[in-house]
C-alpha cells in the first residue's frame, strides 16, 4: 500500500489493497483502525524479536525501522484519539511485555513487576520520540533504552 504524509491510513484503501471486504476486515480486526494498527504494531515488535538474538540488535534495528516509517506512526498517532492511543499502547506493551520476558527467560530472568517498569519507560522513550516525527537523533533515543539492557540480561545488583 503506498503511502505519503499527505494520505491518511484509510480502511477502504487497505481492503482494496488487500483484496478483502470491509467486512472481512472488521471481523479480524475488530476496533478497526485502532485493531489494525494494534496488530501491525505487534506483529512487527514479533518481527524485530525474532530477527536478532541480542537487545542491542533488536532495538537498534527497530530504531531503524521506526525512522523510516516516521510519518506511518505518526500518521497512525494522528488518526486515532486518546482512548484509541490508550488501546494501543496496552497491546504494544504487551507486546513488548512478551517479547522481553521470553528474551530475559533464556538469560537470568526477571520479575514481573520489574519488567512491566522497563516496558512501561521503553514504550514511552519511543512514543515521546514517534510523536515528534523522530526529529531528534536515534542514538538518544537508543541511549534511554540502553540503561535497561543490565536488568534484561540478569544483571543484579544483590549477585
Amino acid at each position: 500500500m503506498a503511502f505519503n504524509k499527505n494520505n491518511k491510513i484509510a480502511i477502504n484503501n487497505y481492503c482494496c489493497v488487500a483484496n478483502i471486504s470491509r467486512l472481512k476486515f472488521y471481523n479480524f480486526f475488530g476496533s478497526g483502525l485502532t485493531g489494525f494498527f494494534g496488530y501491525v504494531l505487534e506483529r512487527q515488535i514479533k518481527s524485530s524479536f525474532s530477527k536478532h538474538n541480542h537487545i542491542s540488535k533488536i532495538f537498534d534495528s527497530s530504531l531503524d525501522e521506526i525512522a523510516e516509517y516516521s510519518d506511518v506512526y505518526l500518521q497512525m498517532f494522528e488518526q486515532t484519539t486518546c482512548a484509541q492511543h490508550n488501546e494501543i499502547r496496552k497491546k504494544v506493551r504487551k507486546a513488548l511485555f512478551e517479547a522481553l520476558k521470553e528474551y530475559c527467560f533464556n538469560k537470568k530472568g526477571i520479575s514481573s513487576t520489574v519488567l512491566d517498569s522497563v516496558v512501561e519507560n521503553i514504550y514511552n522513550d519511543l512514543f515521546a520520540w514517534i510523536v515528534r516525527g523522530c526529529e531528534y537523533d536515534k542514538n538518544e533515543v537508543y541511549r534511554a533504552i540502553k540503561v535497561h539492557f543490565p536488568i534484561l540480561h540478569g544483571h543484579r545488583c544483590d549477585d
